[in-house]
């Protein structure tokens, strides 16, 4: 049962704190006009309800104002511009509505501010510029609309901007630039628009630049590469054009690059390799061709390679098997060639758990190298231009779970695929011999696809099924 907070109406007015957090206390906010000596009053995380009393402005001694994550409702008060004293303000995660007051700029003493987490809408105000000892200002997960302003370039001291999840446009202001004690700007899920402006460049103590999910347009600007502090940079979801520029390798401490879902072209520079933090690399959904550059080998610490729905070409650089710590591998939906020997025959892909080569151009037999992977979990080889027969050794994949290899031979473009004169049809040449019987009976697997590679052959006599296995397709296989 929580606790009311009757209990604060006796207190004496020579207190200079109430915190009291995490406690379940209900109702609403009490008269404490009479503390007019009160410096930090702390409710954080309690079940708080109504709107925010005017008699709380009264005390006008408060440095110290937590009263976020309680169900707290209604406006932000203009009175709340007599909290001249006041250095950290938390609201976050209510039910306030209304706008971003331009009384707030009055608390010229302001440090932290949340306002993250409710239902604020509308623009900035001019007035928040007046915030020069700002250190923190999240306002992200609200419905504000309009610009950045370049007042922001007064706060000086910033060194979080936290702007996500919210309706914002127009372009990033060059003001930006001003404020070199940056570490952490948030944007993401907003309606920004326009290049990315060099002054950008300014902010060399960055290390978080999330962009994500916006409609910024134009190139990818070579001041990034001034930016040597950065670990994590999202431009996901964008509309950026031109290409992967090499000032990218500069950044060196990056552990985090997606660029997914935009428009670059031409190669994936070799400068990539220089980036030998990286955990997470996405370049996904662009238009990138040429070849994947053997420096990705270079690369020993990555995590996660994403390349998928571009146009890479030619085989894959057995390089890549360098890159002893990667788990998931999708290039798949690309024009890449060549043979699959020798790629993953090296062991220091122990931890590959997820393969995606499916809907490439790739030719040759399928090499068993893939199945003893000792990590491997999901391989994808649907719609290529592979041909022979299944190894019989892929059974030792103890761990997979999911086999998807439809069409293993009917990629558009196989050297293999012809149409037969006058009647429009293509055939292809399929695989050879049949399932393997110890397939049946992998002990993880779930998902088995095999349709449409013309395997022979019976299956009457497999007499143990894994029970672990809910969809299989071996459509049009001449059994």
């Amino acid at each position: 049962m929580g606790l009311s907070y009757i209990m604060f109406i006796d207190v004496v007015a020579i207190f200079f704190t109430i915190s009291i957090l995490y406690a379940a206390i209900y109702g609403s906010i009490p008269n404490l006009e009479g503390l007019q000596n009160l410096e930090v009053m702390d409710f954080y995380s309690n079940q708080l309800s109504g709107e925010i009393p005017t008699s709380l402005c009264q005390l006008t001694t408060l440095q110290y104002l937590y009263l976020g994550v309680n169900n707290l409702n209604g406006p932000i008060l203009v009175e709340f511009g007599q909290f001249v004293h006041l250095k950290y303000l938390s609201l976050q995660n209510n039910m306030l509505t209304g706008s971003v007051v331009p009384e707030l700029g009055l608390m010229v003493q302001l440090e932290y501010i949340y306002l993250n987490g409710n239902h604020l809408e509308g623009p900035l105000p001019v007035e928040l510029g007046q915030w020069i000892n700002l250190l923190y200002l999240s306002l992200y997960d609200n419905l504000i609309s309009g610009p950045l302003l370049p007042e922001i370039g007064q706060m000086v001291k910033l060194n979080t901007l936290y702007l996500s999840d919210n309706s914002m446009t127009g372009p990033l202001v060059p003001a930006l630039g001003h404020l070199v004690l940056l570490n952490h700007v948030l944007i993401y899920n907003n309606r920004f628009t326009g290049s990315l402006p060099p002054e950008l460049g300014q902010l060399v103590q960055l290390q978080y630049l999330s962009l994500f999910s916006n409609l910024f347009t134009g190139p990818l600007i070579p001041e990034l590469g001034q930016m040597v502090q950065l670990e994590y940079i999202s431009l996901y979801n964008n509309m950026i054009t031109g290409s992967v520029i090499p000032e990218l390798g500069i950044l060196v401490k990056l552990e985090y690059l997606s660029l997914s879902r935009n428009f670059l072209t031409g190669a994936l520079i070799p400068e990539i390799g220089t980036l030998v933090q990286l955990d997470f690399l996405t370049l996904a959904e662009n238009f990138l061709t040429g070849s994947l550059p053997s420096e990705l080998g270079q690369l020993i610490l990555l995590d996660d390679l994403k390349l998928f729905s571009n146009h890479f070409e030619y085989a894959l650089p057995p390089e890549l098997s360098h890159c002893q710590n990667l788990r998931a591998f999708q290039v798949q939906n690309n024009l890449l060639t060549g043979s699959l020997q020798g790629v993953f025959a090296d062991r220091h892909l122990a931890v590959l758990e997820n393969l995606d080569l499916s809907d490439n151009r790739i030719s040759g037999v399928i090499p068993q190298d893939i199945f003893e992977l000792p990590s491997i979990s999901a391989i994808a080889l649907s719609l290529n231009c592979l041909e022979g027969t299944l190894p019989e050794g892929m059974c030792v994949a103890h761990n997979v779970s999911v086999l998807s290899m439809d069409g293993l031979g009917a990629a558009g473009g196989c050297k293999h695929a012809f149409t037969v004169p006058l009647s429009g049809v293509t055939l292809f040449r399929t695989m050879e011999g049949s399932i393997p019987r110890c397939l049946w009976s992998l002990p993880l697997l779930t998902v088995l696809h095999l349709t449409g590679n013309g395997l022979s052959g019976s299956i009457s006599d497999v007499v143990a099924v894994s029970p672990s296995l809910k969809n299989i397709s071996l459509g049009t296989v001449d059994y």
